[in-house]
């Protein structure tokens, strides 16, 4: 046929690997799918899997996500993490004031010296950010932006986390003690084959997060 669709399938062309509809799937389809699987599936609710051959793996299966790491630090009997026990559980109407005393259970050498991040349920951070709005919109300072920040805090971030989504996590951390690495070079550029009538496609990188140390 001679219309676009004729021509993303290039029926004069017989390698598929070299029709446009093949670039387009993986400019357009797979790569942009990446890093969304890695946020939705791995970043946050990961558990290792280790590869078995001739088995497609799983995004979720790729690393130890936070909340994977959270529950082993908290375990560990030589380095463990620290768990912060707090009276009220988190919810519209207590939202700052749940904030505000979870810092308060921050040692002052680090909560005054470091830049903090705090990462959290995506739930848990519009708590905040409408509990705010509803006590302090009649400030004359106040502003959006203002909604994921604390009070005397400035050195404090709140970040919504779509990787911890429904997970009622919540992790606090100096900014410098949260790593994520990555090789340089990121993604190796795909290599395209076809075989008989399918098209294959690979590529591979590498990249890790977590935390420097675990009292941290």
């Amino acid at each position: 046929t001679e219309s676009w669709a004729g021509f993303m399938s290039n029926k004069d062309e017989g390698d598929r690997s070299k029709w446009p509809i093949v670039r387009y799937l993986l400019e357009e389809s797979i790569l942009p799918q990446i890093p969304q699987d890695m946020e939705l599936m791995a970043y946050g609710k990961g558990v290792y899997v280790a590869p078995t051959k001739d088995v497609a793996g799983t995004a979720s299966g790729v690393l130890d996500g936070l909340v994977k790491q959270v529950t082993d630090g908290l375990a560990d009997v030589d380095k463990p993490m620290n768990n912060v026990v707090l009276s009220a559980v988190p919810a519209l109407s207590n939202g700052v004031e749940f904030i505000e005393k979870l810092l308060e259970s921050i040692p002052k050498l680090y909560l005054d010296n470091f830049k903090i991040k705090v990462f959290a349920d995506p739930v848990y951070v519009r708590n905040y950010q409408g509990d705010y709005r509803e006590r302090f919109n009649q400030s004359t300072v106040y502003t959006d932006d203002r909604t994921l920040k604390v009070d005397f805090h400035p050195n404090v971030e709140l970040v919504s986390l779509p990787s911890l989504a429904d997970t009622k996590t919540i992790i606090v951390t100096p900014a410098s003690n949260f790593i994520y690495v990555r090789r340089k070079n990121g993604i190796n550029a795909p290599v395209i084959q076809s075989d008989k009538r399918e098209v294959i496609i690979m590529t591979d990188w590498w990249e890790a997060l977590g935390f420097g140390y675990n009292e941290l």
